[in-house]
Protein backbone atom coordinates (compact mmCIF):
# COMPACT_ATOMS: atom_id res chain seq x y z
CA UNK A 1 0.00 0.00 0.00
CA UNK A 2 1.40 3.34 -1.13
CA UNK A 3 0.00 6.65 -1.74
CA UNK A 4 -1.04 7.12 -5.44
CA UNK A 5 -1.71 11.29 -5.11
CA UNK A 6 -1.98 13.88 -2.94
CA UNK A 7 -5.61 15.74 -3.04
CA UNK A 8 -5.02 17.98 -0.94
CA UNK A 9 -2.87 19.54 1.93
CA UNK A 10 -3.23 21.81 4.46
CA UNK A 11 -0.02 23.51 5.74
CA UNK A 12 -1.31 25.00 8.78
CA UNK A 13 -2.17 21.52 10.60
CA UNK A 14 -0.57 19.07 8.21
CA UNK A 15 -3.49 17.29 7.27
CA UNK A 16 -3.91 15.58 4.17
CA UNK A 17 -6.45 14.12 1.57
CA UNK A 18 -4.54 10.87 -0.01
CA UNK A 19 -5.26 8.50 -2.21
CA UNK A 20 -3.69 5.34 -0.87
CA UNK A 21 -3.64 2.27 -3.96
CA UNK A 22 -2.22 -0.95 -4.24
CA UNK A 23 -1.91 -0.52 -7.91
CA UNK A 24 -5.45 -1.93 -8.54
CA UNK A 25 -7.58 -0.15 -6.02
CA UNK A 26 -7.67 3.52 -4.73
CA UNK A 27 -9.29 4.85 -1.74
CA UNK A 28 -9.79 8.41 -0.66
CA UNK A 29 -8.05 8.35 3.10
CA UNK A 30 -7.52 11.13 5.82
CA UNK A 31 -4.06 11.58 7.15
CA UNK A 32 -2.75 13.50 9.77
CA UNK A 33 0.87 13.42 10.76
CA UNK A 34 0.93 13.24 14.16
CA UNK A 35 3.90 11.07 14.81
CA UNK A 36 5.77 11.37 11.42
CA UNK A 37 6.17 13.88 8.68
CA UNK A 38 4.82 15.06 5.49
CA UNK A 39 4.20 12.31 3.66
CA UNK A 40 5.10 11.94 -0.54
CA UNK A 41 3.75 10.27 -3.73
CA UNK A 42 5.04 7.10 -3.08
CA UNK A 43 5.54 6.66 0.00
CA UNK A 44 4.23 3.43 2.29
CA UNK A 45 1.22 3.03 4.08
CA UNK A 46 1.56 0.38 7.16
CA UNK A 47 -2.16 -0.03 8.35
CA UNK A 48 -5.69 1.56 6.91
CA UNK A 49 -8.13 1.84 9.66
CA UNK A 50 -12.03 2.69 9.03
CA UNK A 51 -14.23 5.23 10.88
CA UNK A 52 -18.08 4.22 11.23
CA UNK A 53 -17.56 0.67 9.94
CA UNK A 54 -21.37 -0.41 9.45
CA UNK A 55 -23.76 -2.92 7.65
CA UNK A 56 -20.91 -5.20 8.02
CA UNK A 57 -22.43 -8.83 6.60
CA UNK A 58 -21.47 -11.92 4.46
CA UNK A 59 -21.83 -11.66 0.92
CA UNK A 60 -21.68 -15.05 -1.48
CA UNK A 61 -19.74 -14.93 -4.41
CA UNK A 62 -18.57 -11.70 -4.25
CA UNK A 63 -15.61 -10.17 -5.47
CA UNK A 64 -12.91 -7.66 -3.68
CA UNK A 65 -14.10 -4.10 -4.73
CA UNK A 66 -14.23 -0.66 -3.40
CA UNK A 67 -17.16 2.02 -4.40
CA UNK A 68 -16.91 5.44 -3.46
CA UNK A 69 -20.40 6.62 -2.20
CA UNK A 70 -22.47 9.94 -2.03
CA UNK A 71 -23.00 9.84 1.87
CA UNK A 72 -20.18 11.52 2.68
CA UNK A 73 -16.33 12.91 1.15
CA UNK A 74 -15.33 10.21 2.35
CA UNK A 75 -17.43 7.30 2.26
CA UNK A 76 -16.95 4.06 0.61
CA UNK A 77 -18.80 0.90 -0.09
CA UNK A 78 -16.45 -1.90 0.53
CA UNK A 79 -16.31 -5.87 -0.07
CA UNK A 80 -13.25 -7.70 1.24
CA UNK A 81 -12.04 -11.02 2.46
CA UNK A 82 -11.59 -11.49 7.09
CA UNK A 83 -7.84 -12.12 6.87
CA UNK A 84 -7.76 -11.77 10.97
CA UNK A 85 -10.96 -12.34 12.86
CA UNK A 86 -9.64 -10.79 16.42
CA UNK A 87 -8.45 -7.80 14.89
CA UNK A 88 -11.09 -7.36 12.58
CA UNK A 89 -8.38 -7.40 9.41
CA UNK A 90 -9.89 -7.35 5.95
CA UNK A 91 -8.14 -7.32 2.79
CA UNK A 92 -9.06 -5.90 -0.49
CA UNK A 93 -6.91 -6.74 -3.10
CA UNK A 94 -3.50 -5.86 -1.61
CA UNK A 95 -4.55 -3.02 0.82
CA UNK A 96 -5.15 -4.25 4.67
CA UNK A 97 -7.91 -2.58 6.27
CA UNK A 98 -8.74 -2.70 10.28
CA UNK A 99 -12.29 -2.31 10.54
CA UNK A 100 -13.82 -0.19 13.86
CA UNK A 101 -17.56 -1.96 13.79
CA UNK A 102 -18.06 -5.07 15.36
CA UNK A 103 -18.47 -8.41 13.88
CA UNK A 104 -20.94 -10.26 13.71
CA UNK A 105 -20.58 -13.83 15.31
CA UNK A 106 -21.59 -15.51 12.70
CA UNK A 107 -18.76 -14.26 10.05
CA UNK A 108 -15.58 -16.55 9.71
CA UNK A 109 -12.01 -16.50 8.71
CA UNK A 110 -12.03 -16.20 5.10
CA UNK A 111 -15.94 -15.01 4.75
CA UNK A 112 -16.42 -12.37 2.33
CA UNK A 113 -17.89 -9.73 3.71
CA UNK A 114 -19.43 -6.00 2.87
CA UNK A 115 -20.00 -3.34 5.11
CA UNK A 116 -20.18 0.54 4.60
CA UNK A 117 -17.60 3.64 5.90
CA UNK A 118 -17.80 7.23 7.32
CA UNK A 119 -14.17 7.62 6.35
CA UNK A 120 -10.26 5.59 5.84
CA UNK A 121 -7.56 6.80 7.76
CA UNK A 122 -3.81 6.12 6.73
CA UNK A 123 -0.70 5.20 9.03
CA UNK A 124 2.89 5.44 8.16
Amino acid sequence: MYVKMIKSYDEFSGEMDIIVTDGKFDILCYYWPIYSSKLKVGDQISKISTCGADNIMTELNEEPDVKKTDESYYSYDLIGKIINIEESLISIGELIIKLDGYLPGDIQLGDIVKLSIDRMDAYV
